[in-house]
């Protein structure tokens, strides 16, 4: 069905057009009338208008006017001028803005039915064609995917001419790629479950939301599961100058996307990278790490990989201190008996006489050191406030002391940095968590929640409710409830009606406060009353 709308401001021929011709007869459902072009412009801002049939000339704005910002507002709708003067000007105008038909008044009601039917059936073909390209859109927009896949696949694993010079092709495929760009890839291989395994399609989306969250959010990325089941970012971009500077940035964030990886998705990789090119190589960077991933196959995994990790490595030099995750990444997520047994890997390599040189020993001092700074310095903590009985094995390093004695440094060091952090932790958690009792307390009666509150301190809710937990005992959520039952207790028995009670405390819904205050109190709300004021 379809709405008509009819605009004149002669009263007379307004409601000769209504009420002579059968509307309904031409499937049209509802027929507006306006008698000004405000009152038309009001009726097609608020309802869908397929048909206007308007005069030419009317006060203030003429018809043309109208027209005009109908198209505007609505191509499809078709527009029947209907004209008391044979003037040229005003039917080339019409043809120009492109509406439906200009007739010349007196125009038989038959003579204008037909018309109206003509214009019903361009618009059922306007519609079908406007199907039938949206259809097409929808189909192209689910192969899409496959297209830039096999496409990624001919120029990356089979050498296909590149795409800046295949620039009409490479544009049918929607990829986010252009001439003068440059580019750098970071590359996933799976080396094991964990858990079950996932669908690479999931990893695939997966891997782009961490890359968004951990590496860059503002930079083209393109991501490609290739042929031989390695998952692949390309970072692109055509200021060579500001992506060195994000590839720096990205290669630094690796161990914590690698470790984010494994605890998101259940499984150990190793991940592989390669310094920006023009886009000219970027073929070949890729085909450089497909080998480096095909030599590896079978050795240890879990490593981060740039091109200088294939040169073979003196066999005097410490293979614990290469191992995945690094001491910066255990330090900084706390896990303090990992840092611990990793040191004491390095200690019993560094034990074995092939391994004991000072390079060795040296290399092991600012490993240690370098981690405990770092990680101090990103957390704002002043060494001083911290390492006070270290101040010597901080300020220079004694490789004549005994390796009994360096190794209990670094225990020392380690402890106790690791409990000053966690003590100050505790006393930041301590005061969010009096900062919380006092909000729940002041904003009982509106609607505050766990996510409420977390959002008003910026912390993850879990980490939030784990910390409340930790300190009180309870639980966020529990509490929240334990205090609005008290509240409730005490104003039920000053007389306070019920369900205004169940509105002061948070509970907008008041069976649902009754079923909460008898699961806590033991009874209903109102008997609780009744018992307590006799």
């Amino acid at each position: 069905m379809y709405n008509l709308l009819l605009v004149d401001d002669e009263k007379s021929i307004l409601d000769g057009l209504y009420y002579n011709i059968d509307w309904n007869e031409l499937e049209i459902r509802d027929v507006f009338r306006a008698a000004d072009v405000p009152s038309a412009l009001e009726i097609l801002g608020s309802h869908h208008i397929d048909i206007v049939i308007t005069d030419i000339r009317m006060p203030g704005t003429d018809g043309l006017t109208l027209c005009d910002r109908i198209l505007k507002l609505n191509s499809y709708t078709k527009i029947i001028i209907l004209s008391g003067y044979k003037d040229f000007d005003y039917a080339q105008r019409a043809i120009n803005i492109k509406v439906f038909r200009y007739v010349l008044k007196p125009l038989e009601y038959e003579a204008l039915k037909l018309i109206v039917a003509e214009a019903l059936s361009e618009i059922k073909q306007d519609l079908q064609q406007s199907f039938i390209v949206e259809e097409a859109k929808k189909k192209i927009d689910q192969i899409r995917p496959f297209i830039q896949e096999r496409y990624l696949n001919l120029w990356l694993e089979k050498g296909m001419e590149a795409p800046w010079k295949t620039s009409g092709a490479l544009a049918e495929t929607g990829l986010d790629i252009y001439p003068g760009d440059y580019g750098f890839f970071v590359t996933i291989k799976v080396d094991e479950w964990i858990s079950q395994p996932v669908n690479s399609s999931i990893v695939n989306i997966a891997l782009k939301d961490l890359s968004f969250q951990l590496l860059c959010e503002n930079c083209r990325t393109i991501t490609y599961h290739s042929m031989t089941d390695s998952y692949n970012l390309l970072f692109l971009s055509q200021d060579r100058g500001w992506l060195n500077l994000l590839f720096k940035q990205i290669v630094d964030r690796l161990e914590f996307f690698q470790l984010s990886i494994t605890e998101s998705l259940g499984c150990t990789v190793s991940i592989f990278w390669d310094f920006p090119v023009e886009l000219a190589k970027i073929g070949e960077a890729y085909q450089g790490i497909s080998e480096r991933i095909r030599r590896r196959i079978g050795m240890l995994s879990g490593g981060i990989l740039g091109p200088e990790a294939d040169d073979k490595k003196q066999s005097s030099e410490l293979k614990t201190l290469l191992k995945r995750p690094s001491l910066l990444t255990l330090l900084s997520t706390f896990q303090r008996e990992k840092l611990t047994g990793r040191i004491a890997e390095i200690f019993k390599e560094l034990r074995q006489p092939e391994y004991q040189t000072q390079d060795n020993i040296l290399q092991t001092y600012h490993a240690v050191t370098g981690t405990l700074i770092s990680d101090s310095l990103q957390r704002n903590v002043r060494i001083n406030q911290w390492g006070k009985n270290y101040k010597e094995f901080f300020e220079a390093s004694n490789t004549l002391i005994s390796l009994e004695v360096f190794e209990d440094l670094c225990y020392g060091a380690i402890n106790q940095y690791m409990d000053y952090i966690a003590n100050m932790q505790l006393t930041q958690n301590r005061k969010v968590v009096e900062k919380i009792k006092y909000m729940i307390e002041e904003q009982i009666s509106s609607d505050i929640s766990v996510s409420s509150l977390s959002r008003a301190f910026n912390y993850n809710s879990n980490y939030l409710s784990r910390i409340f937990k930790l300190e009180t005992g309870t639980a966020l959520q529990d509490y929240i409830i334990q205090v609005r039952i008290e509240k409730a207790k005490a104003l039920l028995a000053q007389g306070e009606r019920v369900s205004d009670v169940s509105a002061k405390v948070g509970y907008e819904n008041f069976p649902h406060f009754s079923r909460i205050f008898k699961k806590v109190v033991g009874v209903s709300p109102k008997q609780y009353q009744v018992n307590f004021t006799g």
